[in-house]
């Protein structure tokens, strides 16, 4: 691949995935205001289980058509990375 075309690959990736995440932001605050919280400092298995089950919840949505899941599912899959990342690597720049 060209210098150029990565470059303008890349650059289009990052705004793509700045505007998902505004979209993720919007969807936590929204869930917060609500109540839900708690998924940053679990104690025992038991609310990870749920993030968990909630995610595969909002895959099975997703892949049968409700494409509104997507920041869901990121949202989720954020929830759980965040709650094990002492065991994840960290990706470099």
């Amino acid at each position: 691949m060209k210098v150029r075309i990565l470059k303008e690959e890349i650059k289009e990736l990052n705004r793509v995935v700045d505007e998902f995440a505004v979209a993720m932001k919007e969807k936590l605050a929204e869930k917060a205001r609500d109540g839900w919280c708690g998924w940053d400092d679990l104690e025992d298995g038991t609310e990870l289980t749920r993030i968990k089950e909630k995610l595969g919840e909002r895959v099975v949505w997703l892949l049968i058509g409700d494409d509104k899941q997507a920041v869901n599912v990121a949202n989720f899959a954020m929830m759980i990375w965040y709650n094990d990342k002492e065991e994840q690597p960290v990706a470099e720049d």
